[in-house]
C-alpha cells in the first residue's frame, strides 16, 4: 500500500496514499514476463472483497447444521406414581460433523452432545449428563443415573431435549466455538396410580 511520496513507477507522478500496485505478469512456463503495473485507487482497495476465513466457512457450515431427533425410552413404558420411571435414548445421542469448502480452505463443524434435559410434563424436569441406561430385565438390580418419580397419574406431553456444544477447526490451524444447538422431540406419558389392598 503506497505511502506519502511515493511515486507511480510508469509516469512518476505522486500516488494517492492508500493506493496498491499490482505487477501483472506472464508466466508461459518457461519465463515470467513483466507486462505492466496497475494502480488500484484507495476507494476501489476499500470495495476488494474481504478474504474468506476459517470462521467465516465454519459459520457458514453451522448455518444448515441439522442434529437427529433423540429418541426416548420409558421403563416402564406405563409410568407409576411414586416409582422411578428409567429415561434413556434408543438414538440421538452421538457426534456430528459438517464441512464446507473453498479452494485453498476448508472448516469443519463438529457438535458433540453433552447433556440431555427430560421436561416431563407435570412441572418436573430430569437434567441427565449422558444418554442414560437402558433396562435390561437379565440385570433387575442394575441403576441409572437418569430416572423421573412422578407425584401423579394422569396423561402428559413430555419432551427430550439433547444440548449439543459445537465447535470448529480448519485447515489453516484456526478454531473456535460456535455454541449450542439442540435436538428436541415430544412424547406422550401415561402415569398410573396402583392402590394397594388389605385384606
Amino acid at each position: 500500500m503506497s505511502q506519502p511520496g511515493d511515486v507511480n513507477p510508469i509516469t512518476g507522478q505522486p500516488l494517492e496514499p492508500g493506493s496498491e500496485l499490482e505487477v501483472i505478469f506472464c508466466d508461459d512456463g518457461n519465463y515470467v514476463y513483466y507486462l505492466t503495473t496497475v494502480v488500484i485507487p484507495p476507494a476501489a482497495v476499500a470495495r476488494e472483497a474481504p478474504r474468506i476465513t476459517g470462521a467465516d466457512l465454519a459459520r457458514q457450515a453451522f448455518a444448515d447444521f441439522r442434529v437427529s431427533a433423540p429418541v426416548p425410552v420409558l421403563s416402564p413404558s406405563t409410568a407409576v406414581v411414586n416409582y422411578p420411571t428409567w429415561l434413556w435414548l434408543g438414538g440421538g445421542w452421538s457426534s456430528r460433523s459438517a464441512t464446507a469448502r473453498v479452494p485453498g480452505l476448508s472448516a469443519t463443524v463438529t457438535a458433540a452432545p453433552q447433556r440431555v434435559v427430560w421436561t416431563m410434563g407435570d412441572g418436573g424436569q430430569a437434567v441427565c449428563d449422558g444418554p442414560g441406561v437402558a433396562w435390561n430385565v437379565a440385570v433387575p438390580n442394575d441403576n441409572t443415573y437418569c430416572s423421573y418419580t412422578y407425584q401423579t397419574a394422569g396423561t402428559f406431553t413430555a419432551t427430550v431435549t439433547v444440548y449439543y456444544g459445537a465447535t470448529w477447526s480448519a485447515s489453516d490451524g484456526t478454531a473456535g466455538a460456535l455454541g449450542v444447538i439442540t435436538g428436541r422431540a415430544a412424547f406422550p406419558v401415561t402415569v398410573d396410580e396402583i392402590e394397594a389392598v388389605n385384606n
